[in-house]
């Protein structure tokens, strides 16, 4: 089974450390995925929520034991811009591995995974996405890079090294320059064949 985002109408959830989601009332989180080999090996597992990766702000750490999963209702998450799941796997000797997911709030906006899920050796077009808008998305932007490839004085620029480089401001607009590269790479190889 692999581990697909599993985003709300609230949060966005691109982290696959484990499988999680978020709304603005509740908290999902399975890790049995992650954390196959359990028996023997560790302890037991402890979870929280916080406004920030490592914190416990929002719901302080719980022992769960050897429990995969949990589930939350009743939150109000509804005004937070992230929130962040930390999970300490604590194995047998003492030693513990922790591991932070964050779900950053969509704010009325489209999800980046609306259109395209990239994994791990898979490619998936969303439901809900038809080839043809699909595709109509990969020309505009490959229209923008192209844009970008051009001078203020709208001249060619040559060599590897003279292209410009985009910087992403935040992890989300990390994610959509990826999600748009994936996109054009994902059609060119569709057309090629």
């Amino acid at each position: 089974m692999r581990r697909e985002p599993r985003c709300t109408s609230w949060f966005c959830v691109a982290d696959t450390a484990f499988q999680y989601e978020v709304s603005d009332d509740s908290v999902q989180a399975d890790w049995c995925q992650t954390f196959s080999d359990t028996v023997g090996s560790y302890h037991h597992f402890e979870w929280a929520l916080g406004t920030g990766e490592g914190k416990s702000d929002i719901l302080e750490f719980e022992n769960v034991g050897m429990n995969g999963s949990v589930q939350v209702t009743g939150l109000d998450l509804g005004g937070l811009t992230a929130c962040f799941i930390t999970l300490r796997a604590w194995k047998i000797d003492g030693r513990c591995t922790e591991l932070s997911v964050k779900a950053h709030a969509l704010k009325g906006q489209q999800c980046v995974h609306c259109r395209l899920v990239v994994g791990d050796g898979f490619v998936t077009i969303t439901g809900g996405e038809s080839i043809r808008s699909f595709f109509e998305h990969a020309e505009e932007a490959e229209e923008e890079e192209d844009d970008d490839s051009m001078d203020k004085d709208g001249n060619e620029l040559d060599g590897e090294c003279s292209r410009p480089q985009k910087h992403a401001k935040s992890p989300e607009l990390a994610r959509e320059f990826l999600l748009d590269a994936a996109t054009v790479i994902f059609k060119e190889k569709i057309c090629s064949r």
